[in-house]
C-alpha cells in the first residue's frame, strides 16, 4: 500500500511540474500545419510558402487566423521574399516563381526560372532577385542574381559559387550573405553581373 502511495504522489508531482512548465508559453492560434518552410508578414497578413505554393493568410486575430487566398505553383515551397506587389519564391527544384499579390484573394502566378537548379533560398533588393542553393545550370554556381524589373520576364544576369549547397541568403547595400554547409560567405554584388566573393 506504501508503495502505491509514493508511486501515486510522485505522479501528481511530476503532473504539476508539467502543468506549470506548460503555462510558460501561451498559445495563440495557427493555421497551415502542412510542410509551412517560410513566411513573410506585411500588414495585416502572412504570406506562407508551403509544399504547394503560396497561402496567404490574415492575421489580424492572432488566435484566429483566416484564409484569404493561395497559388498553387510546382516545386517545394521552400521560402519567399516581398517586394511591393510581388512575392518571390525559392522553389526546390522549380527554381525561381513569382506571384503577383496585389490582390490578396487571388494571387497570380505571372512569372519566374526554371532553368536555375534547386533553389533553397531567395532575396529581393531593387530590381534584382539573389538565390541560394544547390547545382545550378551555371557551371555548377549556386549563388544566382536574376533582373526582376520586369517580373514578367525574369532573367539571370550573374551567378558565382560558394560551396557545395547554399542553403541561405541575405541582401543589403552591395554585400549578399550567404549560408552553406561551410559557414557564411560574402559576396560582392555592387555589379550584380560579376559578383565575387568579397
Amino acid at each position: 500500500m506504501r508503495r502505491i502511495f509514493f508511486r501515486l504522489a510522485a505522479f501528481v508531482i511530476t503532473l504539476n511540474f508539467s502543468a506549470i512548465r506548460a503555462q510558460e508559453i501561451e498559445y495563440v492560434g495557427s493555421a497551415l500545419w502542412h510542410q509551412v518552410n517560410g513566411v513573410q508578414v506585411r500588414g495585416d497578413y502572412a504570406y506562407c510558402a508551403f509544399r504547394y505554393g503560396l497561402m496567404i493568410l490574415n492575421i489580424v486575430d492572432p488566435a484566429n487566423p483566416t484564409f484569404v487566398g493561395k497559388c498553387y505553383v510546382a516545386g517545394e515551397g521552400k521560402e519567399l521574399a516581398l517586394a511591393g506587389d510581388y512575392a518571390y519564391m525559392a522553389e526546390g527544384i522549380a527554381g525561381l516563381k513569382i506571384i503577383d499579390i496585389s490582390n490578396t484573394s487571388y494571387p497570380i502566378l505571372i512569372g519566374g526560372i526554371d532553368s536555375v537548379g534547386y533553389v533553397e533560398d531567395v532575396a529581393v533588393l531593387g530590381n534584382f532577385v539573389y538565390l541560394a542553393g544547390g547545382e545550378s545550370f551555371y557551371d555548377d554556381d549556386n549563388v544566382i542574381i536574376a533582373d526582376v524589373s520586369d517580373p514578367h520576364e525574369p532573367f539571370v544576369v550573374g551567378h558565382c559559387f560558394v560551396s557545395s549547397e547554399a542553403t541561405g541568403i541575405s541582401v543589403q547595400d552591395e554585400y549578399a550573405y550567404v549560408t552553406s554547409d561551410e559557414g557564411l560567405s560574402i559576396i560582392d554584388v555592387f555589379n550584380p553581373r560579376q559578383p565575387h566573393q568579397a
